[in-house]
């Protein structure tokens, strides 16, 4: 029975606080009633501390939203940045391959003046998958005027024959 007693106080004196703050809340707001008088300024002091806690909780609640609204921005920044810098490194790769086939170009020109007969360009269209064989199979043959045995040269210089044609 004490503890129903000391419950029910407890309550009522739980309703009476809400129910001043919200009285003084109501007065402090209207302009023509500032003025709380004594027993207003006593209530509105003993309110001061349950404010201070409950707006630096508010705080805190809304700095962690805050935060975990800036991190949900990071992670797709983050996921576009990733994105951007493997197209970045594709496009990359693709003009390291541009820029070597323009420099072999570069070489075939100022290799052809040097050969002193006619030469035949050929593209290699398949490789031998072995490592003991490298043989190649390019896309020339006998009606482009290529015969067997004939040396096949690079800018870097000789590097082969036809076996085949």
């Amino acid at each position: 029975m004490i503890a129903a007693g000391s419950r029910r106080r407890a309550g009522l004196l739980a309703f009476l606080l809400v129910a001043a703050g919200a009285l003084l809340t109501l007065q402090v707001r209207a302009p023509e009633r500032r003025d709380v008088g004594g027993l207003g300024r006593l209530v509105l002091g003993a309110l001061v501390p349950f404010q201070a806690a409950l707006s630096q909780a508010a705080d805190a609640v809304v700095g962690s939203w805050r935060a975990l609204n800036e991190i949900g921005q990071l992670r797709t920044e983050n996921a576009r940045l990733r994105a951007e810098v493997e197209r970045l490194r594709r496009e990359l790769a693709q003009l390291a391959e541009a820029s070597a086939e323009v420099e072999r170009l570069r070489r075939l020109l100022a290799f052809r003046p040097s050969v002193p007969s006619a030469t035949v360009a050929a593209r290699v269209v398949t490789r031998d998958p072995s490592r003991w064989y490298t043989t190649l199979t390019v896309d020339r043959g006998a009606r482009d005027g290529l015969r067997k045995n004939d040396p096949v040269v690079t800018a870097d210089g000789l590097v082969g024959r036809v076996l085949e044609v």
